[in-house]
């Protein structure tokens, strides 16, 4: 079965997705960060692992989202650890 043009490449990143997913529910079940970063999290990692089984196609930089947007949420609440 072919996902994405390289079958590897789609299966390596489903653990990255669902991690993603659950670090987005975390946040919105600690109110750590605002919830709508945990809600965008949680939707685009569902999106995402969606989207190559439907149009056969894969873009890898979309891993890079989830860390941008985890630190955009830090700097908009002035989060201090």
């Amino acid at each position: 079965m072919e996902f994405a043009g390289n079958s590897f490449v789609w299966f390596s990143e489903i653990p990255y997705f669902v991690a993603a997913a659950g670090f987005g529910w975390a946040v919105i079940r600690s109110g750590v960060l605002p919830s709508w970063v945990g809600y965008v999290a949680v939707v685009w990692s569902a999106i995402w692992l969606l989207f190559p089984l439907i149009f056969k196609y894969d873009l890898p930089a979309v891993l890079a989202l989830f860390p941008i947007l985890f630190g955009v949420g830090m700097v908009v609440t002035d989060w201090q650890p």
